[in-house]
């Protein structure tokens, strides 16, 4: 049975979580429970399916999960890449993550990184 998090839970993020890493997938689907929440850079699971997509909805019964971005743009002059947004929000509605962020920085300029 899946857990569901939510923001309005009380604790769910609280601790120190960790930056999940491929190295780390073993260790955590062993039972490690040393972390209370994992962060996933979003950008790298934009390409869909795969053993990366199971690996992820295994550790979603397990641990609250928060995306963290890199390539918004925040802070950038080029418009919305809504295309990248829309690929973010898949992955989002696949891990319910608590939060998701970004850094408010300028990634890329007239498209290009």
């Amino acid at each position: 049975m899946a857990t569901t998090y939510s923001s309005g839970e009380a604790g769910p993020v609280s601790g120190i979580g960790i930056g999940l890493r491929d190295p780390h997938f073993k260790q955590l689907m062993s039972g490690f429970q040393a972390v209370p929440w994992l962060e996933l850079l979003a950008d790298n699971f934009l390409a869909p399916g795969g053993i990366t997509r199971v690996r992820l909805a295994s550790l979603r019964e397990r641990y609250p999960l928060n995306l963290h971005c890199v390539g918004m743009n925040l802070g950038g002059v080029d418009p919305l890449n809504f295309d990248y947004l829309g690929a973010i929000r898949r992955v989002a509605g696949e891990v319910a993550p608590v939060w998701i962020s970004d850094h408010l920085s300028f990634t890329q300029y007239q498209g290009r990184h």
